[in-house]
């Protein structure tokens, strides 16, 4: 794990959000670990709880009453607005956390910050002023196919653990969810910049690797589906984004505002930033990633020209 080495290099480690992994109470040599669930070894506060302290029990996924316009459908039923102030929701939660390491970390050691946001991802709830932020009737609207509509009735009726929530039927749902897509979108955009901002006035810009990525997108109703869980390209093609520290010799590597067409693969992150901080990666260990380092440089002299990817479905893309 990258943390794991990075740790043996002397860095203190930490992560404030998501990491998704199993068995879930491990802290995965994170030495601060502020969680957005029940995950991590539960030595700070998680979201969860501050908000059931802050709020009353369950008062994180508690709704405005009659803010759900589609109530009754297994996937409409995700949209809906949130009572208490942006300040309280999860993605500003998980940035003031971001930011109290900062604040707190040994200053005597490198750092690894990890910022995890579960957002966009569903369930589409937002609090103000992100909840009216974009107009549901302005949004584009997928063409469904005609196909999908029958599927999607199938599955409603055959599963009712929540058959269809991978399909879609509706143009106005469809518009509906985009529109608090993008609204959630704009709040890790914003929450981003709150943290570009204080790592700027700290001083630390000089001396910082940024990256900003992704797991995966969303299909947002093209082909009639929703979320992931297919290989097309709304689902498989996420960002990823890297500003070298000012005063390093990567600078003028990463900071000039060059796009790589190129096909990259999450794998390629960490042999990368090893490669940006001076450490080698274990010889023994079977990584399958490529510094992405000569390839933004331009110097890269040939580059892979399948990729893979593996999540319940399975994709090799081409060049």
């Amino acid at each position: 794990l990258l943390p794991a080495l990075l740790k043996h290099h002397g860095y203190q480690t930490a992560i404030s959000g998501k990491l998704h992994f199993l068995p879930p109470e491990q802290e995965y040599s994170f030495d601060c670990f502020w969680s957005f669930s029940n995950e991590g070894p539960g030595k700070l506060q998680s979201w969860p709880q501050y908000m059931d302290a802050k709020h009353g029990k369950g008062s994180a996924r508690r709704l405005v009453p009659g803010s759900q316009p589609f109530p009754d459908d297994p996937l409409g039923k995700d949209l809906g607005e949130l009572p208490y102030p942006k300040e309280d929701s999860q993605t500003f939660w998980i940035t003031d956390r971001a930011i109290d390491f900062f604040s707190q970390r040994d200053r005597q050691k490198p750092f690894f910050l990890f910022v995890s946001y579960l957002d966009p991802h569903s369930p589409s709830q937002l609090c103000e002023p992100y909840w009216s932020m974009y107009d549901a009737g302005s949004m584009p609207s997928p063409r469904i196919p005609e196909s999908v509509k029958k599927q999607r009735a199938e599955a409603v009726r055959n599963d009712a653990r929540g058959g269809g929530r991978h399909l879609i039927d509706s143009e106005a749902m469809a518009r509906a969810l985009t529109a608090a897509y993008y609204a959630k979108v704009t709040m890790v955009d914003d929450n981003v910049g709150r943290l570009l901002q204080q790592v700027e006035s700290m001083g630390l810009s000089d001396d910082t690797i940024i990256v900003f990525t992704a797991d995966h997108g969303n299909m947002l109703g093209d082909h009639g589906r929703w979320f992931k869980g297919v290989m097309y390209e709304g689902s498989s093609r996420i960002p990823l984004m890297i500003r070298a520290p000012r005063r390093s010799p990567f600078a003028a590597v990463f900071n000039r505002g060059k796009v790589v067409d190129e096909m990259v693969e999450n794998i390629d992150v960490m042999p990368t930033l090893m490669e940006m901080i001076g450490k080698p990666l274990p010889s023994d260990r079977g990584f399958q990633g490529t510094s992405l380092v000569n390839l933004a440089a331009g110097k890269q002299t040939s580059w892979k020209t399948a990729i893979f990817a593996e999540r319940g479905s399975m994709m090799i893309r081409t060049a």
